[in-house]
């Protein structure tokens, strides 16, 4: 008896944890840090092949950088800018809910992440799975 009711005390308390405890995927993440990096050191050719290259983050290599330029309110490259990652908005999830995604035979991370970086100023980066391969979908400069 003693020992069913420390059994059931464990796998309860196993699941109260893993309803808590968020998962954040690694590629997602050091793509988005990557891209970051890159535009920092002024490598926008490189960072453009990161992106899904086209809608909002620009059809074409010289519309992705007056769009970079735009949103991050700069001329020149290198930009010699702190860089600081401010949170997740969307995208985590518990690692229940992965348990889940798993046993109903779904894949198991969120199709679309977004992150946001500090870079002077908040700077959203939106990352997608798409074609079996994360890309960047989308980047702005916003408000706090």
């Amino acid at each position: 008896m003693y020992v069913a009711a420390i059994g059931v005390f464990l796998i309860v308390s196993a699941g109260i944890a893993l309803s808590c405890l968020r998962y954040i995927p690694p590629e997602p993440m050091d793509i988005s840090r990557r891209f970051i990096d890159l535009v920092q050191a002024g490598d926008l050719p490189a960072a453009y092949l990161l992106t899904e290259q086209k809608g909002a983050v620009g059809a074409t290599l010289k519309d992705f950088e007056a769009n970079i330029r735009r949103q991050l309110g700069v001329t020149t490259f290198p930009m010699h800018r702190p860089i600081e990652m401010l949170g997740i908005r969307s995208g985590p999830q518990t690692y229940s809910n992965r348990l889940r995604r798993w046993l109903m035979g779904r894949r198991l991370d969120s199709d679309l992440i977004s992150i946001d970086y500090y870079v002077s100023l908040p700077f959203e980066v939106r990352v997608a799975f798409h074609d079996d391969k994360w890309r960047i979908v989308y980047f702005q400069s916003h408000a706090i």
